[in-house]
């Protein structure tokens, strides 16, 4: 009878296909997590002035998305790149559940370099305190970075297509696909605009506010009544 759509994308898409069906766009309720904790988290003033840097990962080698020796090799030039960067931090947060911190350390131990990682702590909190935001291919993870207003670099080397990455066709991320080029895009990257961020979040999310879940309860109970 119905169908609730995360935004104004799909609803557009299941008009083209001639979908029959009442169609009504609630939001996304995963981003009520990511607004909830943008809310919450606390700006900490840094003591140095040094760049802070946080490396937030997916689980591809988890979702099978690559092989184990060319994700080893990736995460290897991120934290390489970082580090030969003058006056800088990097901290890790890897995925909450997903993800298995020992293969993070494993690396470490490899590079023999002693760098954060975290995992279970607040997201918002890390991205908080940070200057820039580096991940890879697709993580709701990224959005954390572009509603906190921070500059946020793909690191796109097994070449996703920007299908798959809508924050960096949209214009609220940077792609990068050689790593060596880092420095020179720290120097140039900014945040996304506002303009950018309203249409974003018009075209695939209805609203960022919270409210997601609570509109696509009062749909179903309508439903039901």
């Amino acid at each position: 009878d119905i169908i609730l759509t995360a935004g104004e994308g799909w609803a557009k898409k299941l008009k083209r296909l001639n979908v029959k069906s009442k169609i009504i766009i609630t939001g996304h309720p995963q981003m009520d997590q990511v607004f909830e904790k943008i809310s919450i988290s606390k700006k900490k003033i840094m003591k140095d002035k040094k760049t802070n840097i946080v490396l937030m990962t997916t689980p591809l080698l988890e979702h099978g998305m690559i092989e184990k020796e060319k994700w080893k090799s990736m995460i290897k030039d991120i934290i390489l790149s970082c580090l030969e960067l003058k006056n800088s931090n990097l901290v890790i947060k890897i995925h909450p559940t997903s993800e298995k911190i020992e293969n993070y350390k494993e690396i470490l131990r490899e590079l023999k370099v002693d760098i954060p990682i975290f995992q279970k702590e607040n997201l918002g909190d890390i991205v908080s305190i940070s200057d820039y935001v580096i991940t890879y291919a697709v993580s709701s993870g990224t959005h954390y970075g572009i509603f906190s207003k921070k500059p946020v670099i793909v690191y796109n080397p097994i070449n996703m297509s920007l299908d798959d990455m809508p924050f960096v066709r949209e214009g609220l991320a940077t792609e990068l696909k050689n790593i060596k080029k880092l420095p020179d895009l720290l120097n140039t990257i900014l945040p996304a605009n506002d303009e950018k961020i309203e249409k974003f979040i018009s075209k695939y999310m209805y609203k960022f506010d919270g409210k997601s879940a609570f509109r696509v309860s009062r749909e179903i109970l309508k439903l039901m009544k």
